[in-house]
């Protein structure tokens, strides 16, 4: 993970300025952090879920 950890990195702050939304990034870290803050196992997972999805969709935008 680590290995991962550091490309994606070097990959967002590379990009992030062509592509990224970075309130939108912040909304869904927090949204996942209040989820686990909250003990609410479900709504973490889909909060998980909306910044997988989020991160793939400047990836394909920046790769594209």
């Amino acid at each position: 993970m680590s290995l991962m950890n550091g490309l994606s990195r070097r990959f967002w702050y590379m990009h992030y300025k062509e592509a990224a939304d970075l309130p939108l990034a912040a909304r869904l870290h927090a949204a996942i952090a209040r989820a686990i803050s909250l003990g609410d196992p479900e709504v973490a997972a889909t909060g998980s879920d909306a910044l997988v999805d989020y991160i793939q969709a400047v990836a394909r935008v920046t790769i594209g």
